[in-house]
């Protein structure tokens, strides 16, 4: 779990499913109601309080690991694309990430499409380490001006 380092701060919650059907499960189960219920007094009221993003993996790395997140702050990057620009912020995408893996030293980098789609856009996320120069995030956020950046901190 994360936090915003922001006023007011939003909390982020990272978790690997097998499907979105499978979260629907969990959802549902008495294990995360209980759960929320311990949350709930931390989400302000509203319908943009909870936002669920299910994605699918943008690189060679299926899963995003948490090697990053203990070791402090950390941004996520939300790029919106059309149709068109999807191969190419791809491509971007992925010469980052295999700048980054072949130096070692854990995972730095990782991205994933969403899977709910808005008629002809896709949504792009990008969670960087702090290892991961600015520079770099904001190339790949120059493939559109639809796009939003935060930066969280590890909380448990």
């Amino acid at each position: 779990m994360c936090i915003e380092q922001s006023d007011p701060p939003s909390l982020l919650i990272t978790a690997p499913w097998d499907s979105p059907e499978a979260h629907r499960e969990w959802i549902r189960c008495s294990e995360n109601q209980a759960c929320n219920e311990k949350l709930s007094e931390y989400i302000a009221p509203g319908c943009n309080s909870v936002i669920l993003f299910h994605m699918d993996p943008a690189g060679r790395q299926p899963e995003m690991q948490t090697s990053f997140a203990p070791k402090g702050s950390f941004n996520v990057c939300s790029i919106t694309v059309n149709a068109g620009q999807r191969g190419s912020l791809q491509r971007a995408y992925q010469e980052l990430e295999d700048g980054f893996l072949s130096q070692g030293g854990g995972q730095k980098v990782w991205a994933g499409w969403g899977i709910k789609k808005s008629g002809d856009a896709a949504d792009f996320v990008v969670f960087g380490s702090d290892d991961v120069p600015d520079e770099h995030l904001h190339s790949l956020m120059s493939f559109s001006d639809d796009t939003d950046h935060h930066r969280f901190k590890h909380v448990v």
